[in-house]
């Protein structure tokens, strides 16, 4: 039987001619497998190619702020809202705590939550209140917890407010 191989340059394997079998080491497994992924990957004519993977989330890093928390109408009042930073959402679900200082400890006297707005001002803040018991001197702070999600991004961001002494006690 005579070898034939084709051209040096293209580096196929030579067949043997009229024989019908492959060359030691090639299997038909391995054709196929090469013709399959050749279909799959080059997207040849008339092969249906794989639909492409979704975007994959990207973290972001949104910024809560938040004002001093302030006496207003008999409450210890406090607001919270967030700037975009990186995000593509524009829309964030932002919490907003108010604490007061209780013998050396922060406690949790009031929370609110909302959907808002990056960007803060009057409509695109969350307010959380707590009703004043008496008019004593009292230490607070509010923190503010965001999180956006939405589009290819996502983040959560949070911040502490400077502690006010109001008179205000819960």
């Amino acid at each position: 039987m005579k070898r034939v191989t084709d051209a040096a340059s293209t580096g196929v394997q030579p067949t043997l001619r009229g024989t019908g079998r492959l060359p030691r080491g090639l299997r038909w497994t391995s054709i196929v497998a090469f013709i399959s992924t050749s279909i799959v990957c080059f997207g040849i004519q008339g092969a249906a190619a794989p639909p492409p993977a979704p975007a994959a989330p990207v973290l972001c890093h949104p910024l809560a702020q938040g004002d001093y928390v302030h006496y207003s109408d008999g409450d210890a009042s406090g607001h919270g809202w967030w700037l975009q930073n990186d995000c593509a959402s524009n829309v964030g679900n932002v919490d907003v705590y108010l604490q007061e200082l209780v013998n050396g400890q922060w406690v949790q006297m009031a929370v609110n939550s909302g959907q808002v707005y990056s960007g803060g001002g009057s409509s695109n803040r969350v307010t959380a209140r707590a009703a004043c018991d008496s008019h004593y001197l009292q230490y607070w702070r509010s923190y503010i917890f965001v999180s956006t999600g939405g589009g290819i991004t996502y983040g959560t961001g949070t911040t502490y407010t400077s502690e006010q002494e109001i008179s205000c006690t819960a």
